[in-house]
């Protein structure tokens, strides 16, 4: 079982949880990270109960963003912390994510934000949906939400066009008279996005 940091335990349903997960999936990390951010008056902040500095907590924040430019990393936080206001659980999730996504340079971190900041709205969107009792608001939500969840795919596809460099994999079936399916893959070259 992992450690849970000093952290206060964890209840009993999810202490399972994560023991069946470490079980079925042993490939998957699931200990707490330690990179936890606290949104204050100040701006953002490292989370106190996480017994970093502040050095230490810049140096990880770098690493997770992949980036030593702590201009660039300062103005992707300040954005983020505008749109998501004093969410910290949501700014925390964000930062995890980029740090699970291992951005390589600055047009991939900004790829990267910008859609989990998308993703964060289309949420937004369907729980207001799901807790509207008018059906106008509800419709307006759910539309809403809709065309983030589009823009999200969008993003994500562009990113991944990115990160091949504009490489693409077209997969090409063939049904031969009636009886098989013969699948062939073509590579096409590309320029990026």
């Amino acid at each position: 079982m992992t450690a849970n940091n000093g952290q206060e335990p964890l209840p009993d349903s999810l202490r399972d949880l994560l023991c069946e997960i470490e079980r079925e999936c042993p490939e998957l990390d699931t200990k707490p990270q330690s990179l936890r951010c606290a949104v204050t008056d100040r701006g953002i902040l490292p989370n106190p109960s996480e017994g970093q500095d502040l050095q230490q907590w810049m140096s990880a924040l770098t690493q997770a963003f992949g980036t030593e430019d702590l201009t660039e990393l300062s103005q992707t936080l300040s954005f983020a912390h505008q749109v998501l206001g004093k969410d910290e659980l949501a700014l925390n999730t964000l930062v995890a994510a980029v740090a699970e996504l291992k951005p390589k340079d600055p047009l991939e971190r900004r790829l990267l934000v910008q859609a989990l900041l998308v993703h964060h709205k289309a949420a937004q969107a369907l729980v207001r949906a799901s807790q509207t009792r008018w059906d106008s608001e509800r419709e307006v939500q759910e539309n809403r939400s809709m065309k983030f969840m589009r823009l999200f795919s969008q993003q994500m596809a562009t990113l991944q066009k990115y990160r091949r460099n504009g490489q693409q994999t077209v997969v090409v079936n063939h049904v031969i008279a009636d009886q098989a399916i013969v699948a062939g893959s073509v590579q096409t070259q590309g320029r990026g996005v």
